[in-house]
Order: C-alpha cells, then structure tokens, then sequence
C-alpha cells in the first residue's frame, strides 16, 4: 500500500510465525507522526516466569493497560486473574479492565494469580518515543499513598452511541472502557465492539474529527493465529480504499474522512476498536 496516500497508515500485523504470542500494531517508527505506541499479547496459559513483571517501572508518558477477555458475548469476562501495583495500590483484575498509569506512576509487580481462558494484555502508551522505560525529562517519580490510583481503574463499560438502525452480529452500542467520565483527567477515549457474525448492516458508517487524530483497530480472536483476523474488511481513508485481512491498525490524522468501513467476508469473530488519545470526551472524540 506504500504507492499511495493513505496506505502507509494502515498497519498489518505479520503473518510470519514468531515466539512472540502478540505484535506492535503502533508505533512512531511504523506510522511517522503517529506518536503512539500499541501492542498487544495473548494470554495463552498462566505465564512463565510468573510474576511476569516483578519491578516496579515509571516513565514520563501516560499508558493504559487494557486486559480483556474473548467472549464475544460476554465481553466483561476475563477469564483469569491478574495481580499489579499502581503505587500502594494493589489491583486484582478478574473482568475485562482498563488501567490508567499517569505519567511517572510507579507501577508493574503483575503476576497471574489464576487462568480459566485465553485473553488479551494490551499495552497503550501515549508517546513516540518508549525506547527507555524511565523517564528522560528527569521528572520526580510520583510519590503516593494508598489509594491515590484507585480512581484510575474502570472495569465498568460505558454504553454511550447507540445507532438508531438495528444492527445484528456486533456489540451495539459499543463499549467505552476509558473516558473521562470513567477516568477524570485521563484525556483519552477508547471504546470496542465485537463481530461474531457477518454484522447486518454490512457496512458502517464512520466520520471525521476536526481537532484529534484516531487509531482505528482491527483485531483478531485465535491466540494461534494471532495476525488472522477471521474477516476481509474494506475501509476508505480520504476517499482511498484500503482492504486488510489481517490483524491491523489505522492511524486517521485530524481532519481526514474515515469510512465507509465494509464487511465484505466473515470467517470467526474479532474486533474492532477506536482509540483517541488527545481527548476524553466522547462528543469530541467521535
């Protein structure tokens, strides 16, 4: 897709096979100007080691860390239980959950404390740059006190757009799982539905935003396959088609149309989620 305008902010995950139960579908390095960081990893079986991230780590950006479960049809089961530290504070993750670590947060010491399922660990860091996991400005590393983050965790979704045409085979309306309703101050709206069908409409409409960039993801649902997304989908960026079959990412600047988006094939469930990192509020955002 390199030949044309639009095509080199679409992503596509590599179906070539290695160790790594995941990928980076974002990155300064893969989208110039995109200045996020996304990636993802399957959880497959309780880890090894476990803890899986015994030290405690801070850096001068913001991070959410989405864990979510795989049931298309009840997406708030995880299935497993994790253990992390914001500062004091302990978070035992046992449903779908997304954490907010403020810029220079000490966090980590994750280790799972049991498995049921297979599930997803998604990893959103909003800066270009994470090559050092401290910070490089020098800033203080927060000092708290427990229960200073517990406002930091939303394990509840928000059901905040539902579309007045009826929708079958997707999560409708979609579910917000960072916003500032749900976190004050976080400044960052992120929300996913689920295709288990071929949706009916087949086609979504889909806008533009005048003043935030978006990253649209395409995700797929077998952690033995983690680059099939189980669909051929058909999206257009300013008017220019661009099709995936894989597990992607589309990085939408400011001001530039996105959609229609398209089902054209269906073949087992995924997802689809709209991350906006420079806003929390979902008027602005969508």
């Amino acid at each position: 897709m390199a030949a044309t305008k639009y095509g080199k902010y679409m992503v596509k995950m590599s179906r070539q096979e290695t160790r790594f139960p995941g990928g980076w579908l974002m990155s300064e390095e893969l989208v110039p100007g995109s200045n996020i960081n996304i990636m993802f990893n399957w959880i497959k079986e309780k880890p090894k080691p476990n803890p899986m991230h015994l030290a405690m780590e801070a850096h001068d950006y913001p991070e959410v860390i989405f864990t979510l479960g795989m049931d298309p049809h009840n997406p708030e089961y995880l299935g497993g239980e994790v253990e992390g530290f914001i500062g004091e504070d302990r978070q035992l993750t046992t449903r779908t959950t997304a954490l907010y670590i403020p810029g220079n947060a000490p966090h980590g010491r994750v280790s799972w404390k049991g498995f049921e399922k297979p599930h997803m660990q998604m990893a959103i860091k909003l800066s270009g740059d994470v090559s050092e996991k401290r910070n490089k400005k020098g800033d203080a590393v927060k000092q708290s006190k427990p229960g200073d983050y517990k406002k930091c965790v939303a394990d509840r979704p928000l059901r905040e757009a539902s579309s007045p045409v009826k929708i079958t085979g997707r999560t409708n309306p979609p579910l917000t799982y960072m916003s500032n309703d749900l976190v004050p101050g976080c400044n960052i709206y992120l929300e996913y539905i689920w295709v288990w069908e071929m949706p009916e409409p087949d086609t979504a409409e889909m806008s533009r935003s005048p003043d935030h960039d978006r990253i649209v993801l395409y995700i797929g649902s077998d952690p033995e396959n983690p680059a099939d997304l189980g669909a051929e989908i058909e999206a257009y960026l300013g008017g220019e088609k661009l099709t995936t079959g894989d597990t992607s990412a589309v990085f939408i600047p400011k001001n530039v149309d996105y959609g229609p988006v398209r089902w054209m094939e269906f073949s087992r469930p995924h997802m689809q989620m709209t991350i906006v990192p420079s806003t929390g509020n979902y008027q602005e955002a969508m």
